[in-house]
């Protein structure tokens, strides 16, 4: 079963649909920045921290090479594990969802038996999962702390209250430079993203179709820092 939302993209030349809207954030971050940000428990602090975790190239290829086979799993019209991963065409990754978390073989208290084969986690290697699930420390780099998540709202709103201001400053320029002018509103955003970006350094720029609505295309500013999402939906 799909969820509820999902999204298509353009990411490493391939054409991914109806992908959950958080592997497209990580396919599109790591085609642009060969990294991934995300939040990890620091026991020192008691608190998650947000971290930059670069991808060697050859995990760059695993991990998208994951959501190919993900979903071709996905779309399969099988209604077993094993016929759903008939649609599989890379038998090495197949074979590990097959064989994950010792076949899925998980009890849980009230006695019932879990199986999340087929979850994201499924198809990828031992070592690649626990780069990405936050058990590979050294390979981490900790972002800089603005200080609490209401300071950090607070400066994004300022920057943002601040952008018709700066955007003045560019288009009337001194000494007969030519003005930076916005003819529309991907100027806008263009011109947003970078002063946001030059701060958070988390910022990411998405632009996908949600499968769910039509020819709609939604373009967002991503800070998975603060949870915060500029979003700005247009017609193609």
């Amino acid at each position: 079963m799909k969820p509820l939302e999902t999204v298509d993209i353009d990411a490493f030349g391939h054409r991914f649909k109806d992908l959950p809207p958080g592997i497209a954030e990580e396919l599109i971050t790591l085609e642009k920045e060969g990294a991934l940000y995300a939040h990890y428990w620091d026991d020192g602090s008691s608190t998650f921290k947000y971290y930059r975790v670069p991808l060697l190239p050859a995990e760059i290829v695993e991990f998208v090479e994951a959501a190919r086979a993900q979903q071709e799993f996905a779309a399969s019209d099988a209604g077993d594990l094993e016929g759903r991963l008939k649609a599989v065409t890379d038998f090495v990754i197949a074979q590990r969802v097959r064989s994950y978390g010792d076949y899925a073989k998980s009890r849980l208290k009230n006695g019932l038996v879990v199986d999340i084969r087929g979850c994201f986690a499924s198809f990828l290697s031992r070592e690649l999962e626990a780069l990405v699930t936050g058990n590979r420390p050294d390979r981490y780099t900790l972002l800089p702390h603005l200080g609490s998540e209401k300071d950090r709202l607070a400066l994004l709103s300022q920057m943002v209250n601040a952008f018709p201001i700066t955007s003045g400053f560019l288009a009337n320029r001194m000494r007969g430079r030519p003005g930076f002018v916005i003819d529309n509103e991907y100027d806008v955003q263009d011109r947003l993203y970078v002063a946001i970006r030059s701060v958070f350094e988390d910022a990411r720029k998405e632009e996908w179709t949600p499968s769910l609505a039509g020819s709609a295309k939604r373009i967002d500013i991503v800070l998975p820092s603060i949870n915060a999402v500029y979003c700005h939906a247009g017609q193609e």
